[in-house]
């Protein structure tokens, strides 16, 4: 099990315009359960996460990701992430639409698009524990965002600060 917090931004590169590292906004939240593989070095993640992106958008994510990662010593793991997910965005601001001269507001039913994700993470299990503490990045593209402007994906980035608890058994 494990659930953390991240900072969520669209943009590359990150430090670009709304500050990637900077508190310009709430964080997302995340959930996610892993399931072990036959190579005891490979997990399998659920995850699901919410986030408000502050005068663009709030995002809901489900997401499906391997993890894989190398342990050195007793206590530090490093981890490389892949995943892909589904991700139902809002607008952040009414939407309207003309209709007889006239502007109403229209219901956001928000848009549906897929993402492909990359990471890197390391993670620092207590000692005589279950619990691991993770710092990970996650570089992760949208699609498709406005085919019909071009532009086919968006680029995101997240910092993520979690705790793992391990069900069955420390690693």
């Amino acid at each position: 099990m494990e659930v953390g917090f991240f900072i969520h931004s669209i943009s590359i590169p990150p430090k670009a315009s709304n500050r990637l590292v900077g508190i310009n906004r709430f964080p997302g939240f995340r959930v996610a359960m892993g399931f072990p593989t036959k190579n005891s070095n490979v997990y399998r993640y659920l995850s699901a996460a919410f986030y408000h992106q502050q005068d663009l958008h709030f995002g809901y994510q489900l997401e499906g990701q391997y993890s894989f990662s190398q342990k050195i010593g007793n206590s530090v793991e490093l981890q490389a992430l892949s995943g892909i997910g589904y991700l139902h965005t809002f607008e952040d601001a009414p939407q309207y639409k003309i209709k007889s001269n006239v502007y109403r507001e229209k219901r956001d039913w928000g848009r549906s698009q897929f993402t492909v994700s990359l990471g890197i993470g390391a993670g620092y299990l207590i000692p005589n524990t279950r619990y691991q503490v993770n710092l990970q990045y996650q570089f992760l593209l949208q699609f498709p965002f406005a085919a019909k402007g071009n532009v086919f994906f968006v680029p995101h980035n997240r910092i993520h600060l979690t705790m793992r608890r391990y069900v069955v058994a420390n690693r």
